[in-house]
């Protein structure tokens, strides 16, 4: 039912180990439909700090996505905020993402 309205596409890059000099590694990036709002909101991250979210990204509920993951679109950076999952009665329907630029 949400596929109707996955109309465009972004790249999801999982956040990986540190490699040997310290610096974040990430995953192959891997292409997804979604729903891409732009929004200009105040929102707290998992450790309390205030954050502007830039866009509420839409996802199928199987999409695998963390905080501090990276997003990229139409060659813009951005970083996972927060996911949560939304359904109804016992069943996932979809993934709300909020993204800071990176």
């Amino acid at each position: 039912m949400i596929e109707t309205y996955l109309q465009t596409k972004a790249t999801i890059y999982l956040q990986g180990v540190l490699d040997k000099w310290g610096r974040q590694s990430f995953s192959t990036g891997t292409e997804v439909d979604c729903r891409w709002q732009e929004i200009n909101d105040l929102v707290k991250d998992e450790k309390g700090n205030n954050i502007i979210a830039k866009v509420k990204m839409f996802l199928e509920s199987d999409i695998s996505i963390s905080n501090e993951d990276r997003v990229i679109k139409d060659g813009v950076n951005y970083r996972v905020i927060s996911v949560s999952t939304k359904g109804f009665i016992e069943q996932n329907s979809h993934r709300e993402v909020l993204l800071r630029y990176e």
